[in-house]
């Protein structure tokens, strides 16, 4: 950078520290956000600055009158220096160019997103891997999107949805400053559905890899675990079990398409458990308000319990509310007790 040069004169102003004013004061972006940008965008704010013209005597006080001048009249892009400091090319970038909107503010769903990836430990300059990368064969829709050169996972997938898989990862006990890292390696996990798919027990286990004998023993131990439950009470489940740890281990390890629906749909379910959990729940539903009982289930399922006979026996001899049960269930936790 030529020091006679408009950008050269502006440097010594430091131009990173006028970008970012002017993200965190005129637009409004959040502090964080407007200093990661400002501060890895460089080639891009060259570019910006390149574009004011000076005589030979100008000094840096003209350069700024005129740069604070051009910012009035003429908007940034901020869609430019925003993929820059993702990691992607800055104007050359097919992104930039297809978007119509210069104003990232205008683009909540994407700053949403962005905040709870960043949240999750998850580099700033490392999120344009979830857009120039096409996720793995368990998301063709997701792949067919980023093949579109659209926004990939930071539209295609709602941000409550992105928040609420990276907090599951918490859940199974997963530690919550190597989240952010752990999904640099499979960011297509951020599109798995992980909450509504069904899960069996004990099936999924042996389907998991663990041991035959020990299956057959946890099977034992923790027979109100086994049945069928969601995939998104899974964290309760293998604490239940005393299994959390293993299992984060064999997530960490490569294997998170454990949790991809169609991995949980191969595995088998015991239809005689299913068939015993339904004509129980049937005749409580009969004796009980329907109401009552659903929420009392949903609770023992979301702690680990699984569509069983026990599990029936279970709610049926409880009269709390669900709020109630799960604020004891609370206080139990915090004295420790698991």
């Amino acid at each position: 950078m030529r020091l006679g040069s408009p950008a050269g004169l502006l440097s010594r102003s430091p131009p990173k520290l006028k970008n970012l004013r002017y993200r965190h004061r005129t637009r409004g972006l959040p502090f964080s956000h407007a200093e990661f940008i400002a501060f890895n965008s460089p080639f891009t704010l060259d570019d910006l600055v390149s574009q004011l013209r000076f005589t030979p005597a100008a000094v840096a006080a003209d350069v700024k009158v005129a740069f604070r001048r051009f910012l009035t009249y003429r908007p940034i892009n901020e869609f430019e220096f925003f993929f820059e400091s993702i990691g992607l090319p800055p104007s050359s970038s097919p992104a930039a160019a297809s978007y119509r909107d210069i104003f990232l503010s205008d683009e909540a769903r994407l700053l949403a997103s962005v905040s709870a990836l960043v949240h999750f430990g998850f580099p700033w300059t490392k999120l344009g891997l979830l857009y120039r990368e096409e996720p793995s064969e368990d998301s063709g829709v997701l792949r067919s999107r980023f093949q579109e050169g659209n926004w990939g996972i930071f539209v295609i997938v709602d941000e409550a949805v992105i928040a609420e898989n990276l907090k599951y990862l918490t859940k199974l006990g997963m530690e919550e400053q190597k989240v952010g890292p752990f999904i640099l390696g499979c960011h297509d996990l951020l599109g798995f559905d992980l909450e509504n798919p069904s899960v069996a027990m004990p099936e999924y286990l042996n389907h998991g890899g663990l041991d035959k004998n020990e299956v057959t023993s946890l099977s034992q131990r923790y027979p109100y675990v086994m049945g069928k439950n969601k995939l998104g009470n899974l964290p309760g489940m293998m604490r239940a079990m005393d299994l959390h740890s293993w299992f984060v281990s064999r997530i960490w390890d490569g294997n998170y398409h454990y949790l991809s629906s169609s991995f949980v749909s191969a595995a088998p379910h015991d239809t005689a458990i299913e068939s015993g959990f339904l004509q129980g729940l049937d005749r409580v539903k009969r004796l009980k308000k329907e109401q009552f009982v659903d929420n009392k289930l949903e609770f023992l399922l979301g702690i680990g319990f699984g569509e069983n006979k026990i599990t029936v026996r279970t709610f049926s001899l409880i009269n709390s509310t669900k709020d109630q049960l799960q604020e004891h269930f609370d206080h139990l936790l915090e004295m420790g007790i698991e």
